[in-house]
């Protein structure tokens, strides 16, 4: 098996796997718990959120604000195939943009 099998093979199935398998352990810590249970449905929606001296706002209050605090930008390290034919895989640095739509 080549390693790009692997991978792919590991993104589509480590989240089941993760969720089958975290239960049977039992010392584990109650966040790890909560982790495989996967997202709370029955959230609060808020319109802004502070966090580390910055306010950030959803784009529904940005649009009603003189400052825009809506947009954000992530670096993730992502793994990358340079083209379908290369078995070898590069770890790159990727930019993504975005803007809140709810916090």
């Amino acid at each position: 098996m080549s390693k790009k099998w692997a991978l792919k093979k590991h993104n589509k199935t480590f989240l089941l796997w993760f969720k089958k398998n975290v239960h049977a352990i039992s010392n584990l810590f109650g966040f790890v718990l909560r982790l495989a249970r996967g997202p709370n449905i029955d959230v609060i929606i808020y319109d802004g959120y502070y966090i580390n001296n910055y306010y950030l706002y959803s784009k529904m209050k940005n649009d009603k604000s003189k400052v825009q605090n809506s947009g954000v930008m992530l670096q993730a390290k992502v793994v990358h195939f340079p083209s379908s034919k290369d078995k070898k895989f590069v770890t790159v640095s990727m930019s993504c943009f975005g803007i809140i739509q709810e916090i």
